[in-house]
């Protein structure tokens, strides 16, 4: 019972933290950060700051070369579907893709039948699907029912679903064979060792470091709240992953719209600028789509 308590808290925490960090990426970060690049790479250096003094503590040692390997394998790759999701967010509303985003739950199941035989049960599947419609109630504009669209991110946005879910698959064959905290500071250290270069040499970084040294520049700071929110959402979701099912985590998680409506329609109202004067219409759709995705979790809930 207080297993499954913590893989639901846990899981949870995962989309509070997630939201956070989607609505200050969105309404703050991009507003000063023309470079998406950037913006993905810049979660590295503060996961290696955090992570680094474990290499003093019991939690880490040095395993076989191969699961070092690995780990810095999987780190690295993290940052593919990351830069392709800031991309798909630059195209349209966090609430739209962070929505369609739910999509990952869908992709991880089907990628953990096919290449590790692990199945859950028909609750949780219809679960699954009630994610996959609310993803799909977003991803189509209903504004003009005249003229119906798709969401320009939708294409980048199926692409980080795809490798979020691969991602995912290796994430839980790793944690087979490692302890979580060993894997965290090996695959975060090591993409940090690929990730900070990248950065020295681009000048954008260098422009916003030097801007942060000569006087207050709010890009630096912004960035970093966005990344410790990523960072904490990132942590929760891995000890979640210790606890039960990738699919599963991956599903709780899906409560991250619902917050990133809330936080957009805050941030209007602190900021003065409504919600972005989008129609009763659209917001409800959104709503709706969130509920359901919710409702969706809450059959997965019904299996543990």
């Amino acid at each position: 019972m207080a297993a499954t308590v913590s893989l639901i808290g846990s899981g949870l925490l995962v989309g509070v933290f997630y939201a956070i960090s989607v609505t200050l990426d969105k309404e703050w970060v991009m507003a000063d950060v023309d470079d998406t690049l950037l913006i993905a790479l810049s979660f590295y250096p503060l996961a290696a700051i955090v992570f680094f003094p474990l290499y003093f503590t019991e939690y880490v040692t040095i395993p076989a070369a191969w699961k070092i390997a690995a780990s810095v394998g999987v780190g690295i790759s993290f940052f593919i579907p990351l830069y392709l999701y800031f991309r798909a967010l630059r195209l349209d509303d966090a609430s739209v893709i962070s929505t369609m985003m739910r999509l990952i739950p869908v992709m991880t199941v089907i990628f953990t039948a096919v290449l590790l035989g692990q199945f859950l049960s028909l609750q949780s599947y219809f679960g699954i699907a009630f994610v996959l419609l609310g993803a799909s109630l977003v991803a189509v504009d209903f504004t003009d029912l005249k003229n119906i669209s798709i969401s320009p991110g939708l294409g980048f946005t199926l692409a980080t679903v795809i490798g979020y879910g691969l991602v995912n698959v290796s994430v839980e064959v790793i944690l087979s064979h490692m302890e979580l905290w060993n894997y965290l500071f090996w695959s975060n250290v090591g993409a940090a060792a690929v990730a900070i270069p990248i950065l020295v040499v681009r000048e954008s970084s260098r422009t916003i470091l030097m801007d942060s040294l000569s006087g207050f520049d709010p890009a630096l700071p912004r960035l970093l709240a966005s990344k410790s929110a990523e960072l904490a959402g990132l942590i929760c979701y891995m000890y979640a992953v210790t606890l039960g099912p990738i699919g599963i985590v991956s599903t709780l998680s899906s409560i991250e719209p619902l917050f990133i409506i809330l936080l957009i329609t805050v941030w209007g109202w602190i900021s003065g600028t409504g919600v972005k004067t989008r129609s009763r219409r659209v917001w409800g759709l959104r709503i709706t789509a969130a509920v359901i995705v919710l409702a969706g979790v809450a059959f997965i809930h019904g299996t543990l």
